[in-house]
């Protein structure tokens, strides 16, 4: 009864995907849904924080992963705490940054962020600071793996291979990206770190990535383990290798993987690790009480009967919880990381 319970809740969020509007810088218009589950969490309302309903900004449009990991979330924080959550999602990550941060810091508006607030800073595209100009309330995970793809007849068959390939043909394996954002600073990491050098195309969604590689349009791109799996046992794409967060193994996210499966990082690339992770946060000037009691608020989000620890663990997402104050090492940490990459890259933004 507990699972089915359980699957319920996350059909249920499943569902509001399709029930929701956009929000962006151009238009006013604004639908939201309330976020309700059933759910065999014990739920505890001393760990409510405010009785209003709380707006999340979601940095992207109805349907994309940040919708889907919000819509976990916000399932399984209701289930913990009692608290109505509302969705509002944005047409781009810049717009939902800057209207949250200049909201009042009273809980009411929050937000699940990921890594483009670092990398649209960092870039120049966006101007707020990530460090001053919102506040951290919790680290929550991670969106797990991400294949390193390859068209299916391109001419390396493993990651060495491909090392090999580049090093003698520099600035000819066309890969798809993002511009400034999570994929471009993945590949970026590889190339600060192997002495490589990719030359860039944009192919912004990752849908746009795998039907490029299936028809041969670019040579290499980065998408979900799940998605890349899928094509590669179609035959449209091969798979040499994987990255994730640091020490992170094949074996967690898949028992039976092949060789070409397995992280960078069990290859032997000790250095070649890249994560977006999903932080919690608001508007700058939060008080640290208020902070703290945010914070404490979704520390059993993590726990294995919570929606949001399922809805993220059948995304082949990382699910985690941690204090303030590991928090914030780990976000000042990926800050300077990322910064790192921006300018070896040369788009480190212009002050």
């Amino acid at each position: 009864m507990k699972l089915i319970k359980s699957i319920l809740g996350i059909t249920l969020v499943l569902s509001l995907v399709t029930l929701t509007g956009c929000f962006d810088q151009k238009s006013n218009k604004t639908e939201t849904s309330q976020t309700k589950t059933e759910s065999s969490v014990q739920q505890d309302k001393s760990l409510a924080w405010t009785d209003n309903t709380v707006t999340l900004y979601i940095p992207g449009k109805p349907g994309g992963s940040s919708d889907l990991t919000t819509r976990f979330l916000s399932n399984g924080w209701t289930a913990k705490t009692g608290i109505n959550f509302t969705a509002k999602n944005f047409n781009s990550t810049v717009a939902s940054f800057t209207q949250l941060s200049s909201r009042k810091p009273n809980g009411n508006e929050l937000s699940i962020t990921h890594s483009a607030i670092f990398t649209q800073y960092l870039t120049g595209a966006s101007d707020i600071n990530p460090l001053k100009d919102v506040t951290l309330i919790a680290h929550m995970g991670n969106n797990g793996l991400r294949a390193i793809a390859v068209r299916k007849d391109a001419p390396y068959n493993t990651f060495a291979e491909l090392i090999s390939y580049m090093k003698k043909n520099p600035n000819t394996v066309k890969a798809g990206i993002s511009p400034n954002g999570t994929t471009q600073f993945l590949l970026g990491t590889l190339e600060h770190n192997l002495g490589i050098k990719f030359k860039y195309v944009e192919a912004s969604q990752e849908t746009d990535r795998l039907t490029s590689l299936a028809g041969g349009f670019i040579d290499l791109g980065t998408v979900s383990l799940s998605n890349a799996k899928e094509y590669d046992q179609a035959g449209k794409l091969k798979i040499i290798g994987t990255v994730g967060a640091n020490g992170a193994v094949i074996s967690d996210f898949l028992a039976k993987a092949p060789e070409n499966y397995k992280t960078l990082q069990e290859m032997g690339y000790k250095n070649c690790y890249a994560v977006t992770n999903y932080y919690v946060i608001g508007p700058k000037n939060m008080s640290d009480a208020l902070v703290q009691k945010i914070n404490a608020s979704l520390k059993n989000l993590a726990d294995k009967n919570n929606p949001y620890y399922i809805g993220m663990k059948g995304m082949g997402q990382v699910a985690q919880w941690q204090s303030v104050k590991d928090s914030l090492t780990e976000y000042k940490n990926e800050f300077q990381n990322k910064e790192a990459v921006a300018k070896s890259l040369g788009i480190y933004r212009k002050e």
